[in-house]
């Protein structure tokens, strides 16, 4: 068995950095599949729908590959947005060139109207090791390599204050990284999930399971940014780099399928939901002011300068911190600190077919 290091990145939830200095393995394809699912509940029943898919090439041979799934309901405000992008991490200027960007909000003033929505985006590379990286390796052999995840994005809950039972409103962001080489069966070479449900009392519950790192992760009560929120509890894990062992052959073509997706559930009568990954915040006011008034916009959009520049959060789990997690938080540069979630809520009421502005310097 030879073991060596490679930075092959995905860049899941997320993006993905391939750095050709480092890089051992030559990629020979690259596909790539989003897809945006929405469903309306009226009073339990299911009412309207809305499901939006691309794959690249199939469907679209043009990057990035965007989708964005709507169900709006102005005269009983309510809105749900879902949307999800694949970009070409090849013509990024940066190591994260965020190829991987999900959204996900869900809101509802109804006493009737609840929603449910997933927003997934995936990539599949051919990766082929030669085995003169891996001198004195022959063809057939197994070497150890290392695989690495960017994760930067954000969860929160939010509620009226006359809401105090926050039951049914969850979150869950999974990110999965699957191996398939001839000869073998698939196998799952790396998987992380980051949950967040609503109880009773105005609780907020979060939950890491598989290798998303305990370390890292902020939580923060925003509520106190405007009179009409009574929750705004928001959870955020500025960028993330992973490293995660798994091993490959040498000398034989293999595929290496990630998959970064937010499942979400909000309840009818003021409680929403939001979920950001990879996204960059852009042009709040006027959308945060559509469905929380002008007033309400302009706090919270102050809030969001804030604490973009001065981070506020706790830590939302009080672990030590993981050893494969290498932790980078970039105020200056917009990564995802609270201001995420508030970009989140600003999608309700958004108009433009693209809801995405490719971020590649700061």
């Amino acid at each position: 068995m030879h073991a060596r290091t490679l930075v092959l990145g995905f860049l899941a939830a997320l993006a993905s950095a391939w750095p050709t200095q480092q890089a051992l393995g030559d990629l020979t394809s690259a596909t790539g599949k989003v897809t945006a699912e929405l469903t309306e509940y009226r009073a339990g029943e299911i009412g309207e729908q809305d499901q939006v898919s691309e794959t690249y090439p199939e469907t679209s041979a043009v990057l990035p590959l965007q989708v964005v799934a709507r169900l709006v309901d102005e005269e009983e405000q309510a809105a749900a947005v879902a949307a999800a992008q694949f970009a070409d991490p090849t013509t990024a200027s940066l190591p994260n060139p965020e190829e991987f960007a999900l959204t996900l909000v869900l809101n509802s003033i109804s006493p009737e109207i609840s929603y449910r929505g997933q927003a997934t985006a995936g990539e599949s590379r051919r990766v082929l090791y030669s085995p003169t990286d891996f001198s004195p390796a022959a063809v057939g052999d197994t070497v150890d390599v290392t695989g690495r995840m960017y994760l930067d994005g954000a969860l929160a809950v939010f509620a009226g204050n006359n809401v105090t039972d926050l039951t049914g409103a969850s979150l869950t962001l999974r990110v999965t990284v699957m191996l398939e080489s001839a000869g073998q069966s698939p196998r799952q070479v790396f998987v992380a999930t980051l949950e967040v449900k609503g109880g009773p009392n105005r609780k907020v519950d979060v939950t890491a399971g598989g290798r998303f790192p305990t370390n890292g992760v902020f939580r923060a009560d925003l509520s106190g940014i405007d009179e009409q929120l009574g929750v705004f509890e928001s959870i955020v894990f500025p960028t993330m780099i992973l490293d995660y062992p798994y091993t490959a052959p040498l000398g034989q073509t293999f595929t290496l399928k990630a998959q970064v997706e937010v499942d979400a559930a909000n309840t009818a009568g003021q409680v929403g939901v939001a979920a950001l990954i990879g996204t960059p915040v852009t042009s709040l006011n006027e959308a945060i002011a559509a469905t929380q008034g002008e007033p309400a916009a302009s706090k919270m959009v102050t809030a969001l300068q804030q604490e973009r520049t001065q981070p506020t959060g706790e830590p939302a789990f009080e672990d030590e911190p993981d050893d494969d997690c290498l932790l980078s938080l970039f105020p200056a540069c917009g990564l995802f600190g609270f201001e995420a979630v508030l970009g989140m809520l600003a999608l309700v009421g958004l108009r433009a077919a693209n809801p995405y502005q490719r971020r590649t310097a700061c």
